[in-house]
C-alpha cells in the first residue's frame, strides 16, 4: 500500500486500521519528535496565524528586537507576522504548552521555548531556545535590551 506521512515521523499505511500495519521509515536524524512540531491546530502555509490575546502574545509583539543564534533583526509582530534577517515569516502560540511559541520562516517550523533572561526574571521573556522541526537543530535567541 501506499505510505502516508503522519504527525510527527510517523508513517500509516493507507486506508489500513491494522495495528502492526506500519512500516517506519525514520532517517537518523528525525528519532525524535519535537513536542508541538505535530500539532493539529498549527496554521498550515497559506493560513494566516491567529494570535489568542494572550499575555505571552501580548508581552512578545512589544518586546522588540530579538537575536537568533547572535545575529539581530529577529521581530515578533502583531498580526503574527515575523521579521528576521532572512526574509517575512509568521509566528504564533502553541496550544497548551505553556510558554512555546512557533516560528515559520526560510520554508521551516522551529519550535521557540521562552523563559526569563537570567538574573532578570521580572522583565518577562528574555531568551528562547529554538528546536527546528525537520531535524532538531537547537539555536539560542535573546531579547536584544532596550537602551534606556
Amino acid at each position: 500500500g501506499t505510505l502516508v506521512f503522519d504527525r510527527c515521523w510517523a508513517f500509516r499505511e493507507e486506508g489500513s486500521t491494522r495495528k502492526g500495519a506500519f512500516e517506519w521509515i525514520i532517517p537518523a536524524a528525525a528519532k525524535r519528535v519535537i513536542p508541538g512540531c505535530h500539532e493539529r491546530d498549527l496554521p498550515r502555509p497559506g493560513q494566516p496565524p491567529k494570535l489568542p490575546e494572550e499575555a505571552l502574545a501580548a508581552e512578545l509583539i512589544g518586546s522588540g528586537d530579538w537575536t537568533w543564534a547572535g545575529v539581530p533583526g529577529f521581530r515578533f509582530g502583531a498580526t503574527g507576522v515575523l521579521t528576521t534577517p532572512w526574509g517575512v515569516g509568521t509566528w504564533g502560540l502553541v496550544p497548551r504548552h505553556g510558554n512555546k511559541v512557533w516560528a515559520n520562516f526560510a520554508a521551516q517550523l522551529h519550535m521557540l521555548d521562552l523563559a526569563p533572561a537570567q538574573g532578570r526574571a521580572a522583565e518577562g521573556m528574555g531568551r528562547f531556545q529554538s528546536s527546528r522541526c525537520s531535524d532538531g537543530e537547537l539555536v539560542q535567541g535573546e531579547r536584544i535590551a532596550s537602551k534606556a
